[in-house]
């Protein structure tokens, strides 16, 4: 397996803070201040800031960043640069989200939203709500004159993905479409769009904006849903209706494990947990006992989750002993910048208390300076682990301890 690097998640705040909307006006200086900090801040906390990207790469996104510092105005632009740099990096597990604030602001937008959803089909982006003047599986060509392929590539800044994934952005591009293009190129009154309908034919039509509220609506109604709702799945509600994981036969030699969700309890110690093994124990040693030779593993629309789901699933499913991971470090010795954490004043002097404890519990230093985690766990297979035939199906979706498990 390969070298991980531990994620510390931190959250800063900057003086955008201060700032009530998206389009509020930010100034130039505190623009580069923030920026500065940003940095040092990454720099400092983020272990794997160069696991992607060279130094040099990081200093040219950074003068990238200064440049158009110098072209802007609004904390939405600052927001937006912020984005570009976060998604150069590489890693789906770090985000950049916007003030409550401004969050509640946006929420409240009456206007300015792109007017129904999409979703891609064989690489075209296609409408994906019904009852439209366009019609549900119509082809987006252009959008205002700029074309679909160059809308899409510049919106992937907000959904971000490990390494140079770019399949992985589709699933953002299929939730939040109206709401990046609001972010990215402000609102609009209306839209043109040109489009060709499923017969073939093109055609081209101005429709008027829509409010947030009616943006979120149009995606609890996409066309799609009863065949792809996993992709906006939540932990209870997957729980509730025993979607997190099944089990069914295709014929009496193949068998289908679908794995939707890694959330399946907090730790080794949760009931939900303890029942999800269980469930692993009998059907594997059912498996077994029927001689099934072919077993069908479906993580395609699993988001990842919570140890140690995805290393106790992998333990039924492999012939010899495999660690989890050879190498996992942090370069991080201490918070940076406890003052602009995200959390209660009072939160703030115990923060690098905190950290250090468990740094001293679980890591060593290494000669290098960085912290090495010293207890990798390696997993041996079950008694009754499958030996049949198998097959692994993977999508978009799949991420985090989903992505490790694959």
């Amino acid at each position: 397996m390969n070298k991980i690097t531990i994620c510390l998640l931190f959250f800063f705040s900057f003086s955008l803070s201060a700032q009530d909307s998206f389009d509020s006006e930010l100034s130039q200086e505190q623009m580069v201040k923030d920026l500065e900090l940003f940095r040092e801040i990454r720099e400092i906390a983020n272990s794997g800031l160069y696991k992607y990207r060279t130094k040099n790469q990081i200093d040219s996104i950074y003068n990238w960043a200064y440049s158009q510092i110098k072209q802007s105005s609004s904390l939405g632009d600052f927001y937006n640069i912020v984005c570009t740099i976060t998604d150069f990096e590489g890693s789906l597990h770090n985000n950049t989200d916007l003030p409550d604030k401004v969050i509640e602001s946006i929420r409240n937008e009456s206007w300015g939203y792109f007017p129904f959803m999409i979703s891609d089909v064989e690489d075209y982006w296609v409408c994906n709500n019904d009852s439209l003047e366009i019609p549900v599986g119509s082809r987006i060509i252009e959008i205002n004159g700029k074309k679909m392929e160059e809308i899409i590539q510049e919106l992937g800044i907000y959904w971000t993905t490990d390494g140079y994934n770019t399949t992985g952005k589709k699933i953002g591009f299929k939730k939040s479409f109206p709401f990046y293009y609001r972010m990215f190129y402000g609102q609009k009154e209306s839209f043109d769009i040109l489009y060709q309908e499923p017969d073939g034919a093109t055609q081209q039509l101005n429709l008027q904006s829509i409010s947030n509220k009616q943006y979120k609506e149009n995606r609890s109604k996409m066309h799609s849903m009863p065949s792809d709702y996993l992709y906006f799945w939540n932990y209870l509600e997957m729980t509730e209706k025993k979607e997190l994981y099944q089990l069914s036969a295709i014929n009496p030699n193949t068998v289908l494990l679908k794995i939707n969700s890694f959330y399946i309890g907090r730790n080794e110690d949760d009931p939900i947990h303890k029942k999800y093994m269980a469930f692993l124990d009998s059907t594997f040693s059912e498996l077994k006992a029927n001689g099934v030779e072919n077993l069908i593993v479906d993580v395609r629309y699993n988001g990842g989750g919570t140890g140690p789901n995805d290393v106790e699933t992998g333990s039924f499913l492999i012939d010899k002993p495999l660690k989890e991971a050879q190498q996992a470090w942090t370069s991080c010795r201490k918070l940076p910048k406890t003052r602009h954490l995200n959390i209660k004043w009072y939160q703030k002097p115990f923060a690098n208390i905190v950290v250090k404890k468990e740094v001293k519990k679980n890591l060593s230093e290494g000669e290098d300076g960085n912290f090495y985690y010293d207890k990798p766990k390696t997993i041996s297979p079950k008694e009754n682990a499958f030996t049949g035939t198998l097959y692994l199906l993977v999508g978009p979706e799949t991420a985090s301890a989903a992505s490790l498990f694959a």
